[in-house]
């Protein structure tokens, strides 16, 4: 009788411990995929927006190569028209850096500061100030709003072929457009 109630009592302790192991195993199941959960979440949440920042770059680009000069109205602008730095409002913004970028070639020294300039005034007034934004034409900086695009997380590089007529009809062009957009 008293091996029976050891035996019984030896039971009912490795029942009570096997609980204890199966309750203990639970939590720390349960605080492991807990803390997965929230270290997934945060890298998730933290991570840059690609895809918002690769369509921000076509729009600017898609705008840039679709808006004529005539339709911009910005003060900036009116007097680069009134002072004939720009003299076919029937260009886009795109042709008229490639217009500033073959008065360059020629030899016109104001050229870049106008490029400059111009571009300023439409970058400040649709890029947002967490964007930095420069513009090439033919691998040749027309404008740049910062110098730390090396250290974005994101960079986005969108490219037109642009070309042009001058006032005597002598074409100009093409050259190769970019935009680049960073975050």
């Amino acid at each position: 009788m008293f091996i029976k109630i050891v035996f019984i009592i030896k039971r009912d302790f490795m029942f009570k411990k096997r609980g204890y192991i199966f309750t203990l195993d639970a939590m720390i199941a349960i605080t492991v995929l807990v803390v997965g959960f929230f270290l997934i979440s945060g890298a998730i949440i933290s991570s840059p927006q690609l895809v918002t920042t690769y369509d921000f770059s076509y729009s600017i680009l898609s705008s840039f190569t679709t808006i004529k000069i005539k339709e911009l109205y910005y003060s900036n602008i009116d007097q680069m028209i009134r002072d004939e730095k720009m003299t076919h409002t029937n260009n886009n913004v795109l042709q008229q850096m490639g217009e500033f970028y073959e008065a360059d070639l020629e030899g016109n020294t104001e050229a870049n500061a106008n490029a400059w300039e111009f571009i300023d005034t439409l970058i400040n007034a649709t890029v947002p100030d967490e964007y930095g934004a420069m513009i090439l034409v033919e691998g040749r900086n027309m404008y740049n709003s910062s110098e730390d695009y090396n250290t974005s997380n994101i960079l986005i590089s969108s490219k037109r072929i642009v070309f042009g007529q001058e006032d005597n009809g002598e074409v100009w062009g093409p050259y190769v457009a970019e935009v680049w957009l960073w975050k």
